[in-house]
């Protein structure tokens, strides 16, 4: 009866944390290493990681982004793709995809993964600069204002330096 009594106590009240921030915190690291720019090391790091879990979606992400800043962009996608499989909802994902065919100049299926990540993470300030970018690419500059304005809103200074560097794109639309 103890133990029925502990687990609920546990599920009710205890730290309920969600895979991916467990395996962050456990990989912390490897993260270290990529937000510090030392790509080779932490591509070591991850494919250790997932020579042992290879359904890690956080390993999997983390080592897209190595790949992507090596410009290993077609095995950077192949991360991506296989992350999203394992978890679909695993943070920054569809917006790292969106940027390796933006790269790769595949602005229509880049724009597909900048909405996903918009539709899965609203208050990314980053997925609006890239879809506003990639709104440029694809000849509609109205929506790419609104998309920097709304980046800007969340406190991207790199999208208020594009409606600052680009004032043509403002003439004719509301931009307040």
């Amino acid at each position: 009866m103890y133990s029925f009594f502990y687990l609920l106590g546990k599920l009710l009240f205890g730290r309920n944390e969600s895979r991916y921030v467990k395996d962050e915190r456990r990989m912390r690291e490897g993260i270290q290493l990529v937000k510090a720019r030392h790509y080779s090391d932490a591509l070591a790091y991850f494919n250790g990681v997932l020579t042992l879990e290879p359904e890690c979606a956080v390993a999997l992400v983390h080592r897209a982004q190595c790949f992507f800043r090596l410009g290993e962009m077609y095995l950077a996608l192949a991360d991506c793709s296989h992350a999203a499989e394992v978890d679909q909802e695993v943070p920054g994902v569809y917006q790292l995809r969106g940027q390796i065919l933006y790269r790769l100049g595949d602005f229509q299926e880049a724009f597909v993964y900048f909405d996903k990540a918009i539709l899965f993470f609203r208050e990314d300030p980053e997925a609006y600069r890239w879809r506003a970018m990639t709104y440029l690419q694809l000849d509609n500059p109205a929506r790419a204002v609104q998309d920097f304005q709304k980046a800007v809103a969340l406190g991207d200074e790199d999208a208020n330096f594009y409606l600052r560097q680009h004032r043509q794109l403002t003439r004719g639309f509301d931009t307040k």
